[in-house]
């Protein structure tokens, strides 16, 4: 089992409020030997689709920051490589 964690920070370095708009994703494998489960992220995304693409809308006032954390496993066999994560 491989365990991976990302932490995206997004900051507003302009003088009135921003709207962001964030796309990440997380693997999908096409192996049935290799599963990938999403564990957790904060702040929910505000969508997700089956490709593993996952989308949060930011409000971002003057200044301000904001951080999204996202985790996954990914489960295969011990004789499997897997690379490109």
């Amino acid at each position: 089992t491989i365990d991976i964690a990302y932490e995206i920070t997004v900051e507003n370095h302009r003088d009135r409020k921003a709207a962001v708009s964030v796309h990440d994703h997380i693997p999908v494998s096409t192996d049935g030997d290799i599963k990938v489960r999403a564990r957790e992220t904060t702040p929910a995304p505000a969508s997700s689709d089956d490709l593993g693409e996952l989308t949060w809308t930011l409000d971002l006032p003057p200044g301000g920051s904001s951080a999204i954390t996202h985790r996954f496993t990914v489960e295969h066999p011990a004789q499997v490589t897997v690379t490109g994560l």
